[in-house]
């Protein structure tokens, strides 16, 4: 062969050898890396595995949970979350949790003011694919939280103390849980649910301490609503438990909310000093249980309430020392209408062992310190009266078509009777006339008049015990007859015999 061409094929042969030489080099790179990815994945998917079977708690970085808490607080203002443990656990069901432990809420002037003893967050998988820790479920169990109530009626959490700029309306206790819920870390939240929770209520006003234990909620967002609803046991510092189930639902959109609440064996004391257009109920001394609807405008003013209420056997009994009036059961239906400050009855009844009375009506909150009245004016028509009880008329009767005008003052407990009449083909008779409680018992004055009278509809209504001696002198001389222009007077005062004037 030519030397020339030996010399090309040569060159040739030296210029493929390299290349057909590199080529299990290449292959032996390739073979490795595709190896490190799958082991790589298939240690995350054995880790995976290994966490959702063994449900262990792998505790997250700090400086993810500082990220965390940082997000959250920028949104706050003066408020500040303070996140303690937090670790991230895979449930059977492969959807990754965190677990959050000794949360504490407050503020810069007051410190921790709600404590929350464990808070499971259910994991967005979308949001975690992203990058993301973003909650879509929030599971509490246990906190202790106190909530103390100015004079005004506004809220403040922890020990804000009277200091009247910490406290806050319900709209605006609605807006900061709204900021803390549309945090990045929370935005794709959709329930809340807690156990375990203990609450206290310090009222300013009463200086009354209420504490709701082992209590429940659910907190459940929508794109148009937040809604909340409570249930627990009360204890009120007596041996009396009361059952309370509270909802609440926000309109996101107008900022307005509804309130609702149901109370069982609830004493009224405690039912009037939540709500001043109920501040009447305090001069009971009785259970009750029943239903209350209110509306709240995006100012925090009460726009609307209606409510029943169903009173067990007690007692009205202003002062401690002052003889109860006792009853077997009373009920009523109402509503409230804040712009003209009225209170309407659709439904006012009550049962004694002495008879029963029913009647409708309204009065008006009158002579008010802030939201509280003094007063309440009303009238009520009376539909009836009845009376089968002994030893206070000589015989069972009924009245019907009487009404009232009347001014009832709660401190010191004054019924002012400004009228009552009775229009009855029988007799037309007009009253008035005040009764009080003070320290030493009930005093009663009451002046009535007739243009005229059946004589034994007088002896009709003449108490058994007023006057029994003037009484028995009537019973015995008039025995048939009209009496015209009767003008007669009861005066009563506890530890004395009642007085009358017959004229």
């Amino acid at each position: 062969m030519d030397k020339s061409v030996e010399a090309d094929v040569d060159e040739t042969v030296a210029d493929a050898g390299p290349a057909k030489a590199a080529r299990p080099r290449v292959r032996r790179r390739e073979i490795g890396f595709s190896t490190m990815a799958s082991l790589t994945l298939s240690a995350a998917i054995f880790t995976f595995l290994f966490l959702m079977l063994s449900g262990r708690a792998v505790p997250i970085p700090e400086v993810i949970r500082d990220r965390i808490e940082a997000t959250v607080n920028a949104r706050l203002g003066a408020e500040r979350v303070a996140l303690g443990g937090m670790a991230l656990i895979i449930g059977r069901d492969g959807i990754p949790r965190v677990s959050l432990t000794n949360i504490k809420l407050g503020n810069a002037a007051d410190g921790a003011v709600a404590v929350l003893n464990n808070l499971g967050a259910r994991l967005s998988p979308g949001r975690l694919l992203q990058g993301d820790l973003a909650a879509s479920e929030l599971l509490l169990s246990g906190a202790q939280i106190t909530v103390r109530r100015t004079a005004s009626g506004a809220f403040a959490f922890g020990g804000a103390g009277g200091d009247e700029s910490m406290a806050q309306s319900v709209p605006q206790i609605l807006d900061l849980v709204d900021a803390i819920f549309d945090s990045s870390a929370l935005s794709s939240l959709r329930t809340v649910e807690a156990g375990g929770i203990v609450l206290s209520l310090e009222d300013a006003r009463s200086g009354r301490i209420w504490q709701a234990t082992n209590a429940s909620l659910v907190m459940r967002r929508a794109d148009r609503a937040t809604t909340l609803s409570l249930a627990s046991d009360v204890f009120n510092g007596t041996d009396n438990v009361a059952e309370v189930q509270l909802s609440v639902a926000r309109n996101l959109t107008t900022s307005g909310v509804s309130l609702g609440a149901t109370v069982n064996r609830m004493p009224a004391a405690d039912i009037a000093l939540q709500a001043p257009v109920l501040s009447w109920l305090g001069v009971l001394d009785a259970g009750l249980s029943g239903s209350v609807r209110a509306e709240i405008g995006a100012d925090g003013r009460l726009t609307s309430l209606a409510g029943t209420l169903d009173i067990e056997a007690g007692a009205l009994r202003p002062l401690p020392d002052v003889p109860p009036v006792e009853f077997s059961s009373a009920r009523t239906y109402f509503t409230f209408d804040p712009s003209r400050q009225r209170l309407d009855f659709s439904e006012l009844a009550v049962v004694s062992e002495q008879g029963r009375m029913t009647a409708t009506g309204h009065t008006y909150l009158a002579e008010l310190n802030g939201p509280w009245p003094g007063a309440f004016l009303g009238q009520f028509d009376i539909g009836t009266v009845e009376y089968d009880g002994e030893g206070i008329f000589p015989e069972p009767f009924a009245l019907s078509g009487l009404k009232a005008d009347m001014r009832l003052r709660l401190d010191p407990f004054t019924v002012e009777l400004g009228q009552i009449a009775v229009d009855q083909e029988e007799a037309r008779i007009r009253a008035s006339g005040r009764i009080t409680a003070e320290a030493d018992g009930w005093h009663v004055a009451v002046d009535a008049g007739s243009p005229a009278i059946q004589s034994e509809r007088v002896l009709r209504y003449w108490p058994l015990v007023v006057s029994p001696v003037t009484r028995a002198w009537l019973a015995k001389n008039l025995k048939a007859g009209e009496l015209r222009d009767v003008s007669a007077g009861i005066r009563y005062q506890t530890g004395s015999k009642p007085d009358a004037i017959l004229s």
